[in-house]
């Protein structure tokens, strides 16, 4: 994966060879209608949105230059500017293939403050927006445009309402166990993935906050602290047999070393964990009753 930073003004997204592609691959069909993202950059940016970040998913040799890529896009004011403590950032996120794997998707989607969560928002808040390149034009991307911004402030009322619900250990505990089976998928249960690790050693690891930030146990800070750990990869799925070299088993749960989960690279998947994990939050914060 190829990712190209924030600068002081606006992201250089020039040197991602698939946003700059001015063809479609070789193999599609001549029924295919290419249109260059580079195009719709240059729309959205006559209507106040620039690239923030932008990033494209590695591909077999024969695709490269074609591939999928994902660009966020923030008001000009937005961009390049120091955030405020605890503040959230809207954005728009588009991803896009110039290979027939994907159409035009845009979707509401924020970073947060002090951890640089790049979060993305669920359908059940906002939805998301599928452009095809055939029959493809403008005024659909700003159509698409004008309902996420439109929708954006549902985005800050759900935080508002996620920072207000507590959550005692044991609905922690829940939340980190659905949110490990959402990551690891082994079966509809679980109980294959927990068979080998230990559910309540690896679900503690997964909840301890990262910075004092978070240590107050309420839904938002729940959501981060797994979404962060998820997305940049870290450590907390510890295996039993780890905690049994240990000659004392509470001596193993607190000091065995735990498996690294690795950085999500693939576009589809870090639109599929934040989009889960916010249901997920949307879901415990209904049973809440909040």
């Amino acid at each position: 994966m190829v990712t190209s930073n924030i600068t002081n003004n606006t992201t250089d997204y020039t040197r991602l060879k698939s946003v700059m592609a001015e063809r479609p691959h070789d193999k599609v069909s001549d029924r295919y209608n290419f249109i260059p993202t580079v195009q719709v950059i240059n729309l959205l940016e006559k209507h106040g949105w620039y690239v923030s970040s932008a990033r494209e998913t590695n591909a077999r040799e024969g695709r490269q230059g074609f591939q999928k890529h994902m660009l966020r896009f923030r008001q000009k004011g937005d961009v390049g500017r120091t955030l405020l403590m605890d503040e959230l950032i809207p954005e728009i996120l588009m991803a896009n293939a110039h290979d027939t794997s994907a159409a035009f998707l845009l979707m509401s989607a924020f970073e947060r403050c002090w951890c640089t969560n790049q979060c993305t928002v669920a359908d059940s808040t906002i939805a998301s927006h599928k452009i095809l390149h055939k029959g493809y034009q403008d005024e659909q991307i700003l159509e698409a445009i004008y309902h996420i911004v439109e929708d954006t402030p549902k985005v800050i009322e759900s935080v508002e309402r996620f920072k207000a619900i507590p959550l005692t250990n044991e609905e922690q505990g829940i939340f980190g166990e659905s949110a490990i089976e959402i990551l690891n998928p082994l079966s509809k249960d679980g109980e294959e993935l927990f068979e080998k690790y230990d559910k309540e050693t690896s679900i503690n690891r997964l909840m301890k906050p990262k910075r004092k930030q978070d240590v107050e146990k309420n839904l938002w800070n729940t959501y981060n602290i797994v979404q962060e750990k998820f997305l940049k990869g870290d450590r907390f799925m510890v295996d039993k047999d780890a905690i049994t070299n240990y000659y004392d088993v509470e001596m193993g749960k607190k000091w065995a070393k735990a498996k690294k989960t690795k950085q999500v690279k693939s576009i589809d998947k870090d639109i599929r964990l934040n989009k889960a994990l916010w249901t997920l939050t949307e879901a415990m914060a209904n049973l809440k009753g909040a």
